[in-house]
């Protein structure tokens, strides 16, 4: 009788939007969501758990799936991650989520500082594609958006809505000044940086800058797929002559297509670069001339009457040279040039001292880090810096 009496009737269901949305996790949420599960899988040690978090090929460090999982594995073999994040602030820009994070439960081979954490949306689920490591305020000033070298004997205007933030974990020891600069779409970057040549490449600073940038080219082409050089020729960067090079490529794992400038200035021994990726290529063009302003601010001022290279090399750690053997106080250590070779210390900070072949262009260099963690075999070492 009951059901008789049910069937005499219609029934509409009414399925309300803005309660469905109130049941859909706010982008806070979903990120809270991922450093949480970040915390949990550490705590775990659980290397394939806390590589699911990940995409398949990184923005930053731009590694690889198999590459990431390594690393992984090698951290928490060595404990060397933090015991937890703790999540201070997140903003959306575009299609990419910035948790800002810092390290809580820090040791010692695990110093603290407040991080980067950059996520897309990935299979329908926020994934970290970056992380980043931001500088020390007193690298990059936020009121005059100055960024300042280490050894504060360089400088370069950074433009509003652009982010500063630390290459050491990605480039080691070998460039001591170096800094990534992200674009406002947290995707796009400028990556600044100096190195000491060994030998002069070219006939004068120009060409050398020019043949500098073919060697890394013909690496580039190694690691991405279908590169495609675009344009190349010289060019101004502060009243000094630069070589300039655009090509574009995609990576590995990735359908998308990154468009490249690289730009490079000599005064040897030293080089400096610009590595400006806009990420789609079709964003090149908006964002040229920011990578412009960012490259022709850079600033080259002597510290008072001494030159560059005697600037920097005055910053080094303390040693001396007595004949032919440097002695380091700092680091407790002597090294002897063997005969037809001189010694001297060397305008790059990052090297201690280096010996050059009088009847050539050998060289060898001296290089002392601080701040190795704790359990990093020699094998660990060398793998990280090659």
């Amino acid at each position: 009788m009951f059901c008789n009496k049910l069937s005499s009737y219609a029934f509409v269901v009414i399925c309300c939007p803005l309660c469905l949305m109130a049941q859909a996790p706010s982008i806070e949420q979903q990120v809270q969501n991922v450093i949480g599960r970040y915390n949990d899988l550490i705590a775990a040690k659980d290397a394939n758990g806390l590589l699911d978090l990940y995409w398949d090929w990184l923005d930053y460090p731009p590694v690889d799936r198999a590459t990431m999982k390594k690393v992984i594995e090698d951290r928490l073999k060595n404990q060397t991650f933090a015991a937890r994040l703790e999540l201070l602030a997140v903003e959306t820009r575009g299609q990419s989520v910035c948790a800002k994070v810092r390290l809580v439960g820090s040791t010692d081979e695990t110093p603290s500082g407040t991080y980067l954490f950059m996520m897309r949306p990935y299979e329908e689920s926020l994934r970290i594609c970056g992380t980043y490591k931001q500088l020390d305020p007193n690298a990059f000033d936020p009121k005059t958006r100055i960024y300042t070298s280490r050894k504060g004997k360089l400088s370069l205007q950074i433009p509003d809505g652009w982010s500063c933030c630390d290459t050491s974990s990605f480039l080691g020891g070998l460039i001591l000044d170096s800094v990534l600069i992200l674009a406002p779409d947290l995707r796009s970057s400028v990556t600044f940086g100096f190195v000491q040549l060994p030998v002069r490449l070219g006939s004068n600073d120009l060409s050398t800058a020019q043949k500098c940038i073919e060697a890394d080219i013909a690496m580039e082409r190694r690691s991405v797929k279908d590169h495609e050089p675009l344009d190349h020729g010289p060019t101004a960067v502060a009243g000094r002559e630069g070589y300039r090079q655009v090509s574009q490529f995609r990576m590995p794992s990735s359908t998308e297509v990154h468009r490249r400038m690289r730009v490079y200035v000599c005064e040897y021994p030293m080089l400096y670069f610009f590595i400006c990726d806009a990420v789609p290529a079709d964003t090149f063009d908006a964002l040229l001339p920011q990578f412009h302003a960012i490259i022709s601010s850079l600033d080259l001022a002597a510290a008072g009457n001494l030159t560059r290279q005697e600037a920097i090399a005055a910053e080094q750690a303390k040693g001396s040279i007595a004949g032919q053997v440097y002695t380091s106080d700092e680091f407790n250590c002597f090294i002897a040039a063997p005969a037809g070779w001189e010694i001297s210390t060397s305008p790059n900070p990052a090297h201690l001292v280096e010996m050059r072949y009088q009847k050539g262009n050998s060289l060898v260099r001296l290089i002392a880090a601080k701040g190795l963690n704790e359990g990093d075999s020699l094998e660990d070492v060398f793998h990280q810096e090659a």
